[in-house]
């Protein structure tokens, strides 16, 4: 449902841009089939690793150690300190340590009481996933909601951070790409884009919970 209404927000609001043909351009095969089956293994096996239960940590780890194996076995040039977005981590942990520093100061209460029904959960963390992030907004939320509360939380935290840059990892290792790339994006455009459609995804995706 989340998908279909983007999708559909997207189309009406680009249909100009979104007219006219595409050009697919053609399949390039990998340059090295042994690097790529070995990175895509990484990723792959990270996914089965992470539902049986194994901890994020050591499954996240155990993925980049064979990706960065592989990598200096086949191609040890495209290694530099430079692919590591260190000013995205840092950023994310500083975010990951307020966090759990404000919450016996009076956070918690403040979150206890603003959660309740599920729609006032997924706004509360779509909310705080805009102002904080929405890795350490779920850790912030989850301690004060009851354990049905879960899955609202889920939505608010994975559909809500679409209005502030820093909402979410991906959006702030997308925008890293786009500025590498030279390409401009406008924060108050995709602002405004979020504010219409995260209420938008919010109310159509919770009450089917």
């Amino acid at each position: 449902v989340a998908v279909a209404v983007t999708v559909m927000a997207l189309a009406f609001w680009q249909h100009r841009a979104l007219s006219g043909r595409y050009a697919v351009p053609e399949l390039q095969p990998p340059e090295d089939r042994v690097l790529f089956a070995g990175t895509a293994l990484a990723c792959i096996l990270l996914v089965p690793a992470l539902l049986l239960g194994l901890e994020v940590a050591v499954a996240s780890s155990a993925a980049a150690l064979v990706a960065v194996g592989t990598t200096a076995w086949r191609r040890p040039e495209a290694l530099r300190p430079a692919l590591v977005p260190w000013r995205l981590v840092l950023f994310v942990l500083g975010l990951f340590l307020v966090v759990g520093a404000v919450g016996p100061l009076g956070v918690d209460e403040v979150l206890r009481e603003g959660t309740g029904g599920s729609l006032r959960t997924a706004f509360v963390a779509a909310g705080g996933a805009n102002v904080v992030n929405n890795l350490p907004a779920y850790l912030a939320v989850e301690r004060v909601v009851p354990h049905d509360q879960l899955l609202p939380l889920l939505l608010g935290v994975n559909l809500g951070p679409l209005i502030t840059p820093w909402g979410s990892l991906a959006t702030l290792l997308w925008a890293e790409r786009c500025r590498a790339k030279g390409v401009q994006v406008s924060w108050l455009t995709y602002a405004a884009a979020g504010l219409l459609l995260v209420p938008m995804l919010l109310l159509t995706t919770v009450p089917l919970l």
